[in-house]
């Protein structure tokens, strides 16, 4: 859906002409509070563009790809590399398999010392746009399935009938949009829960001949 559409639904749902700059607003933050929760799989990438040298040391920093949210994995040719905090990155300077963030300047480094050129891969959470009036006509900001973008559009109605605007009929209208809002969550998240599952090969707890937890569940 284009983020035009959705501002179409909001005016409908709420019956009025709102501000556009502070609309598209709105259905950015129903849409990064989604992402930011729930983490979905459909938002996992992976960056193969970094390498380390020969010589490299635990301050040869390299740069974040600029859609980061999360890191996921980092392996460095085929060996996994494992996360420590930038606090302790000192401590584990001289350490292989090990690497950190530098959340400020949007940085990363491997600690131990490079030996030959090899590839980084690097798998992320993505960070996707926010909804503007510069990009309301553009398919596709949003990159989850269409059947639950309007859940951005029943949140930011929920926002505006309950705290921008409130009565007692937009108040008991809000309460609607809510759990349509809801719903629609729900089925996102269900659908999210099955690409999990589907990439442990459907694997959904543990019995004593596979004593391992689904953390796609918890």
């Amino acid at each position: 859906m284009k983020p035009s559409e959705l501002a179409t639904q909001f005016e409908r749902l709420t019956g009025v002409t709102h501000n556009e700059t502070h609309l598209y607003q709105l259905l950015s933050q129903a849409k990064n509070k989604v992402e930011r929760i729930h983490k979905l799989a459909i938002l996992q990438a992976v960056d193969a563009s970094k390498t380390r040298s020969s010589g490299d040391t635990y301050l040869s920093m390299k740069s974040l790809p600029t859609d980061w949210r999360l890191s996921l994995k980092l392996f460095v040719g085929t060996i996994e590399y494992f996360p420590v905090s930038f606090l302790d990155r000192i401590h584990w300077r001289n350490q292989a398999r090990r690497y950190y963030v530098d959340h400020k300047n949007s940085q990363f480094a491997v600690c131990g010392t490079g030996g030959s050129s090899e590839t980084i891969n690097h798998y992320y959470l993505v960070k996707t746009d926010d909804l503007t009036i510069a990009n309301k006509d553009t398919d596709n900001i949003i990159t989850w399935p269409t059947e639950f973008q309007p859940l951005t559009a029943y949140e930011a109605a929920e926002i505006y009938m309950q705290g921008l605007d409130p009565d007692d009929i937009s108040i008991r209208q809000g309460e609607y949009q809510k759990a349509e809002h809801q719903r629609l969550l729900d089925a996102l998240v269900a659908w999210d829960a099955d690409l999990k599952l589907a990439a442990q090969d459907n694997r959904g707890g543990f019995d004593l001949d596979e004593p391992e937890i689904d953390i796609g569940l918890l």
